[in-house]
């Protein structure tokens, strides 16, 4: 990943890769045989890659690689901040066994120094500290596992924080991210590229809405200020100006826009305004980023055991919490989100994980048993009960449009009772009110006993209690009635929800340990609710 040029052995074939060409030692021969393949670089020229394949599993191999090489690349020429790069590289790291758990951030220290050249303030404990926000609402794609050290290994370092990806070993869910993608206007090339369709936005927001200090003793606490420095940037993008513009930077609008290559598409789809930076010229963004180092005035910013600010509170009652339970047959094709990148094509995310990994997810109510939002357990943890008062802290305040929410795992699963993960012949899960697990069972010896019929369960029992309970129980605002759950696609959804906001507050689920808590989960609770629970101010301290 960091090296610039290496020599790879890998079975019975080896290669050589540089940033200009990859060479295979049994799959060479010459262009003049084969022609050239192009590939596109970090600056935008057409590069020989003299990468030939004869079978099969060379083009797989090959594929895989590509992908791999580009991760490099990109990392290489790395001049604005590219959150996606760091999403990219973090997902397909942190499911891994380390032989200590502990080492899980030396180990990954090396590719995060190198993203830290276009990273404003490094990385706090594997977080990013300009996009500190959205970082600290990763979840776990499936259950987490807690990373702890290791008895066989003194302990060279402070304990790995809760409140960090590296302080679990699980594969990470990129969508419970995608809101620290909101500067980029997705889906746009410039005219030098040629244009295939216009801007696309992404709906997700954060909002900053508290102030936090890292350390790891008393005597080395630390202001971050990249988030508030963001957040001013952020400003540009509600109140476009060319003035005041950082270096680099120029703000364009409609006027410019190429409008003789998408005449096919309404005129009011395309963004009024946006910003380009002169080192990435074929990328757009929402507003600028901060590209400049502040000097000293954060201190370091590597390992951190806690995270602490002054956050408001609220006390909630877990309305019920929702196991997998049952494995159903696919129903039909499933389009998937709109959200997408590399990493989601790998092994890791194209397989179906067990059903048993599934997150459970919890529902929340107030004290007048009002639909209270969502919150996704992280691990296996079996002592939470129902009616039980949980305490959660407001981290950030953010919004979506409701098609988005919709669509994402916690509130799929509370809406519908069921969640299908992977491609359109994956099979989906039936949650329930209990932990025991059912499966279907899909074999072809089991098919000639009895077929199973694709319509045969087209609701989940969860979801039919729910229609039963719906006229006098608020079941929040994603709930309709008569709706199948093998009905996945957005478009299937209610038509005016895409152009509906939904306010949400971004919360922590959190448990005291001593002087300090420790992260349990993350959800989101609707803004008027939580306004109306809301308690008072708190001195916070993650660990």
């Amino acid at each position: 990943m960091l090296s610039k040029r290496s020599f790879i052995f890998l079975d019975e074939t080896a290669f050589w890769d540089c940033q200009g060409a990859v060479w295979w030692s049994e799959s060479l021969i010459t262009n003049q045989e084969t022609g050239v393949s192009k590939v596109s670089t970090p600056e935008g020229d057409n590069t020989p890659l003299r990468l030939i394949f004869r079978s099969k599993k060379d083009h797989m191999e090959t594929r895989t690689y590509n992908k791999n090489r580009q991760l490099s690349q990109n990392l290489a020429a790395l001049s604005t901040p590219d959150f996606r790069l760091y999403m990219e590289l973090i997902c397909r790291y942190n499911h891994r066994n380390l032989t200590y758990a502990q080492d899980a951030l030396p180990a990954i220290s090396g590719v995060l120094d190198a993203l830290t050249r276009g990273f404003l303030g490094g990385f706090i404990s594997g977080l990013p500290a300009i996009f500190l926000d959205s970082a600290l609402l990763w979840q776990p794609l499936v259950k987490a596992k807690r990373r702890v050290s290791s008895e066989d290994k003194p302990e060279s370092s402070p304990p790995l924080p809760s409140w960090s990806w590296v302080g679990w070993q699980c594969l990470i869910d990129p969508v419970s991210q995608e809101s620290g993608l909101d500067y980029r206007v997705r889906n746009y090339t410039r005219p030098l590229s040629g244009l295939t369709r216009p801007p696309v936005t992404n709906s997700w927001r954060t909002r900053k809405l508290v102030n936090w200090i890292s350390s790891t003793t008393a005597d080395d606490e630390c202001k971050i200020l990249e988030p508030g420095i963001l957040e001013q940037y952020k400003g540009l993008r509600d109140k476009p100006s060319d003035e005041n513009l950082p270096d680099g930077w120029s703000h364009e609008t409609k006027d410019t826009y190429p409008t003789d290559r998408i005449l096919r598409y309404e005129f009011e789809e395309r963004p009024r305004d946006w910003y380009s930076h002169e080192s990435d010229p074929t990328s757009v963004f929402g507003y600028p980023l901060p590209m400049t180092y502040i000097p000293s005035t954060f201190g370091s910013q590597g390992h951190k055991r806690f995270l602490s600010c002054t956050a408001y509170t609220a006390n909630f009652n877990v309305r019920r919490i929702l196991y997998p339970h049952q494995r159903v047959r696919q129903y039909s094709k499933y389009r998937g989100g709109r959200f997408h990148i590399s990493c989601l094509d790998t092994k890791l995310y194209k397989n179906n994980p067990d059903m048993e990994t599934y997150c459970p997810v919890i529902t929340l109510e107030d004290s007048q048993g009002r639909w209270a939002g969502l919150l996704r357990v992280m691990d296996d943890n079996k002592s939470i009960k129902a009616q039980q008062t949980v305490e959660v802290i407001a981290i950030s305040e953010g919004s979506s449009s409701f098609i988005g929410a919709a669509v994402a795992y916690e509130e799929m699963v509370d809406r519908l009772g069921c969640y299908r993960f992977g491609n359109i012949n994956s099979d989906h899960c039936h949650f329930a009110l209990t932990g025991g697990f059912r499966r279907v069972d899909t074999s072809e010896e089991s098919d000639k006993k009895v077929k199973p019929c694709v319509y045969r369960r087209p609701k989940s029992k969860c979801y039919k209690s729910m229609e039963k309970e719906a006229n006098g129980r608020d079941h929040g605002p994603f709930f309709l009635k008569n709706i199948n759950c093998h009905r996945f696609q957005d478009d299937e959804l209610p038509k005016e929800w895409g152009h509906e906001r939904y306010d949400f507050y971004n919360v922590l689920w959190v448990e005291r340990r001593g002087d300090f808590m420790e992260r349990k989960a993350v959800g989101r609770v609707p803004k008027a609710i939580w306004e109306q629970n809301q308690g008072g101010l708190q001195s916070i301290r993650l660990g």
